[in-house]
């Protein structure tokens, strides 16, 4: 009997991709080229840059074979692995947050896939109250300052703003 093999599919893992990922996640962020537009004078043409396509773990999977969640499997077997994807997301982080700043993609998508790509958060004041009660309980209450703001809007207690 083998010893080793336990059944089942071996496993398509290659140590190369642990370079074919940042490879994969470090192209150019931008591209420029020359775009013929028609205006009342003729036809002109204009420099353009516009944002090349985000790289996602999701592509790079369908480029190598296999699928997203083999990816992240491969990363909990392997290090080294593990590594490659979190450089891989800084990339990713870079890429939405650069063409998100020159306006070359849709800023409501660069907001959310930062926050669900990257882990960015809005940031809200968090108030918090403690008070100790004679049998050295501590009572705590907190709010969020976004939920206050929501009251008050409600309440139409808020200015509106210009």
């Amino acid at each position: 009997m083998k010893s080793g093999n336990k059944g089942g599919r071996p496993t398509k893992y290659k140590q190369e991709y642990c370079e074919e990922i940042i490879e994969f996640f470090s192209r150019p962020i931008s591209e420029e080229f020359t775009r013929k537009i028609r205006t009342k004078e003729g036809v002109q043409e204009i420099d353009v840059i516009e944002a090349t396509d985000l790289p996602t773990l999701a592509s790079f999977a369908v480029s190598i074979g296999v699928h997203r969640d083999t990816l992240h499997e491969w990363s909990t077997k392997h290090e080294e692995f593990s590594d490659a994807i979190k450089k891989a997301k800084d990339y990713q982080e870079n890429h939405l947050l650069q063409n998100g700043l020159a306006n070359r993609t849709n800023s409501t998508l660069a907001i959310f896939a930062l926050k669900n790509l990257s882990g960015w958060r809005n940031q809200t004041d968090v108030k918090l109250e403690a008070e100790v009660e004679s049998n050295s309980t501590v009572k705590v209450e907190s709010y969020d300052l976004s939920d206050r703001i929501e009251q008050l809007e409600k309440k139409n207690d808020l200015p509106e703003s210009d």
